[in-house]
């Protein structure tokens, strides 16, 4: 049987697979948490997991998003001709 273990706060700790004849430890269940939580939640009465990080904490593990490089070869370029995208000085 696969179980999810959580800590005394409820939160998520791991997995494990026991036999079939052993009793669920007290710190687990069988309810496996949905994809998409960052920090997983255990309510023990519903039986359900939820998520528990803040948007903030949430949003601080997106990736940063890197400097456009739309607008840079539109800058004046005396000299230069573009070439679908590509700046190259006239000589």
């Amino acid at each position: 049987m696969h179980i999810f273990l959580y800590d005394e706060n409820f939160m998520y700790l791991g997995e494990d697979v026991i036999s079939d004849y052993e009793e669920i430890p007290k710190n687990a269940t069988d309810v496996r948490p949905q994809e998409g939580l960052y920090l997983p939640e255990y309510d023990e009465k519903k039986r359900v997991w939820f998520e528990s990080a803040s948007k903030e904490y949430i949003e601080s593990l997106q990736p940063k998003p890197q400097p456009s490089k739309i607008g840079r070869d539109s800058e004046k370029c005396y000299g230069c001709t573009t070439t679908r995208g590509v700046v190259s000085s006239r000589v």
